[in-house]
């Protein structure tokens, strides 16, 4: 290792030849046109640089092509032009990162370079950390809700560990909201769409403030409402919709030049009618080990007849409207005191999360001879209490520093009943039930602290630690009618517990090296950790009572930055490779005849690849961008559990991995002669590869590779705050899947709000 490190040093040095290679890399990515536009432009007055982002990727402001950690940046206005108002979204143009889909927002999880944790499970935390404002959510379920007042979004890659936290271990996304304003100031934006179920969305919001120079207020709302994409037949219902409405208040208290304090107040209520099972694609399955493919009996075709399987189904036949209930409030206060240019930070923060789904989990509309119709009912109650002391020095010295101590304490509580109707013989229906009530509590203590050591004017060394103690504690029981296992439930499981405790270290080592003004490479190790997990959910038997070990990674990353033509081109890329060991993951299996998704250690899987992403600002009216990635996210030493069937999945793809994923987008301004009007336009592609969705690697749970077009064009008058602008989503019409399942002998899959062409129009005013 010193070796290498001497030898990367020596030839770092000899950067006149890598700023040579910089700068053919910059002519390479810039059009002909650009080149042209550097001459042309010279002598005027056109403004062609591209804006300088800082973000906190290290827990300080810092500029995003300085700091050794790969960042993807979208800003509030970006996100409004791109329509882009969850986490879901953003997966439109930050290829790395992927969203899992789900019936229920318990359901979903964000993964980065294909590695995230999937489960509903309260007893496990996932591998991607969401940060919003400062505060660490400890379930991905709170990501869901839409975001309102946003200043920028910061999805960091690798392990971030030592400053962000232990549930980091492959990612973070870090929401950041807009502060408050001296003067009074305020905005509104209201998009109606159509064509494929009709969405109205406003959201508004004021600042200003209440005691000048020392009490300041921001305050925002939405309110979103979209009709659905799909036709529940049965009841004769459009479904697959949402209602969203949320409000935040965000005060600025600075007494004093030495002290600032920012108190946020948050709450958003969504409805949401996805059904648990949507379209049937296919009337079959294929076998992930012999390529069989093996068609649905004809009592099950019958079951959702009318209903025809297809690529482009839309149509579902169930009993029971499928509905979600979420309300997430927050409150969170910062204290930051300056003292002799150090900052003392204080960021404690209470969050709750309540949860209600209703779903049909059979294939049946009603009970049919050899067909079970279910419905499931479930309440989730969950506290998030946290606290976080944090010092921060002074940059320009030898050593620049961030250290401190975080304590989050995570309680669940659930219910969950399911209820199955079965026809053994023609009008004799059967029913039966099952209750099950359980919960967790994990407490998590952590010490954390990362250096950056000056060793020279352009070479730096970055270290980090972070110790962890995590203990968590579960109780569940289960009450069923019947004395044995039916489909879908399992039998009486008194009431128990079980409890453990383990600690860990995360942190990094990076390299950083100015290789000219404009350009830094970094070469990093780092090590993740994600604590205990304990697979707690309706169908646990006494053989999973055990907890699970802690997930750990090893990271090692290169990544160059850089920047050309007077900034008016920026240019990142990294190559990784990370090996993560006692994987926590979902895999199906059969448990007491009923098959179950079982929280597990799949034992060891890795991710390795390249990103790269390109932005030139082409003249002062166009501006052009692109990202990719190229992933290879992959089992390596499967855990096989005991007695499940399952089968080696060695050397397969991890779910909701693309090898391939990009983005491009461009984006013209241009004021209009004559007037004080501009003309604005964009137009963006996002391409990925085939994607496999299920652990289990069967063949039709694949969603084949696909590009989809968005474009807008607008008008709007700056002097007087206002914008408009007609949009058009997926242009070409593609359908396609977020999740694919197999059940009931067929395929389904959950469909996106963009799964078809879709117009809208947005008006913005700020005032």
């Amino acid at each position: 290792m010193a070796t290498s490190c001497r030898l990367f040093i020596a030839r770092s040095r000899k950067y006149g030849i890598l700023h040579g290679a910089l700068t053919l890399l910059a002519a390479a990515v810039a059009s002909p046109a650009f080149a042209q536009q550097t001459d042309a432009s010279a002598n005027s007055d056109e403004v062609i640089q591209l804006p300088t982002f800082e973000v906190g990727a290290e827990l300080r402001s810092e500029p995003l092509m300085t700091v050794p950690i790969p960042v993807s940046v979208v800003t509030g206005d970006q996100m409004l032009q791109l329509d882009l108002r969850d986490m879901s979204d953003l997966t439109e143009t930050m290829p790395s990162l992927t969203f899992r889909a789900g019936a229920s927002n318990k359901d979903t999880s964000l993964l980065i370079r294909g590695v995230g944790t999937i489960t509903t499970s309260p007893g496990v935390e996932p591998d991607v950390s969401m940060v919003v404002d400062g505060v660490v959510l400890a379930r991905p379920g709170q990501a869901t809700m839409d975001l309102m007042d946003v200043d920028h979004v910061e999805v960091l890659r690798g392990p971030q560990g030592t400053l962000f936290g232990k549930n980091s271990s492959v990612g973070v996304v870090n929401v950041v909201t807009k502060d408050p304003t001296e003067q009074t100031q305020g905005y509104v934006d209201a998009a109606y769409y159509g064509s494929d179920g009709s969405e109205e969305a406003v959201h508004a919001g004021v600042s200003g403030a209440l005691v000048p120079n020392k009490l300041l207020v921001a305050v925002s709302a939405l309110y979103d409402d979209y009709s659905g994409n799909l036709q529940n037949i049965y009841l004769n219902q459009t479904v697959n919709g949402f209602r969203n409405i949320g409000a935040r208040t965000k005060f600025l208290f600075t007494p004093t030049q030495d002290f600032k304090a920012t108190i946020i107040l948050s709450y958003v209520n969504s409805y949401e009618t996805a059904p648990n099972e949507g379209p049937f694609e296919t009337p079959g399955n294929i076998s992930f080990t012999t390529g069989v493919y093996t068609p649905a009996s004809a009592a099950a075709l019958a079951t959702i007849a009318p209903v025809i399987p297809s690529l482009d189904n839309t149509q579902v036949n169930s009993s029971l409207l499928g509905h979600i209930y979420d309300i997430n409030t927050g409150l969170s206060a910062e204290l930051e005191w300056t003292i002799d240019n150090f900052k003392l930070t204080s960021i404690s923060a209470y969050q709750y999360w309540y949860n209600n789904q209703y779903e049909d989990t059979g294939t049946a509309p009603a009970p049919l001879v050899g067909q079970t119709e279910s419905h499931d009912v479930g309440f989730l109650y969950f506290d998030q209490y946290s606290e976080e002391l944090r010092l921060t020095s002074p940059v320009g010295k030898f050593v620049d520093f961030v250290s401190g101590l975080y304590f989050q304490r995570a309680v669940d509580t659930e219910s969950y009943r399911r209820d199955i109707w079965q026809e053994p013989t023609a009008g004799n229906i059967v029913h039966n039930s099952g209750d099950a009530h359980y919960g967790t509590t994990g407490d998590n203590y952590a010490g954390y602290g990362e250096a950056t050591w000056h060793l020279t004017p352009i070479f730096r060394l970055v270290t980090g630690l972070r110790f962890t103690d995590d203990t968590l504690y579960f109780y569940h029981s289960r009450v069923s009618s019947s004395p044995v296992a039916v489909p879908g439930i399992s039998t009486s499981l008194a009431y128990h517990t079980g409890d453990t405790d383990d600690t860990g270290v995360s942190g990094r080592a990076s390299l950083q090296l100015d290789v000219t003004k404009d350009a830094m490479v970094f070469a990093t190790y780092a090590r993740g950790y994600k604590g205990p997990a304990y697979n707690v959910f309706f169908n646990q038997t006494a053989l999973q009572v055990a907890p699970l070990n802690p997930e750990t990674s090893d990271e090692y990353e290169v990544g160059l930055k850089a920047s050309g033509f007077d900034n008016r081109l920026q240019f990142t890329a990294t190559a990784f490779d990370t090996i993560y060991s006692n994987y926590q993951a979902n895999y199906q299996e059969l448990i007491l005849g009923t098959a179950v998704t079982n929280l597990i250690n799949a034992g060891q899987v890795s991710s390795k690849g390249v990103e790269a992403d390109a932005t030139a600002r082409v003249t002062s009216h166009l501006t052009l961008s692109v990202s990719a990635s190229a992933i290879n996210a992959k089992v390596d030493e499967f855990n096989q559990p005991a007695g499940s069937g399952a089968v080696n999945i060695n050397g397969e793809p991890l779910p909701f991995a693309p090898k391939f994923k990009s983005n491009a987008m461009g984006e013209y301004r241009m004021p209009i002669p004559a007037t004080s009007l501009f003309f604005n336009a964009s137009l963006d592609y996002e391409y990925q590869s085939a994607e496999q969705f299920q652990l289990t690697e069967t063949p039709d749970t694949i969603q084949g590779s696909y590009g989809i077009w968005n474009a807008t064009i607008g008008i709007s008058k700056p002097k007087d705050g206002w914008r408009v602008q007609v949009m058009c989503k997926n242009i070409g019409d593609i359908h396609y899947a977020t999740l694919l399942t197999e059940g009931g002998g067929m395929v389904w899959r959950e469909v996106p709000r963009d799964n078809g062409r879709y117009f809208g129009i947005a008006l913005h005013k700020d005032y």
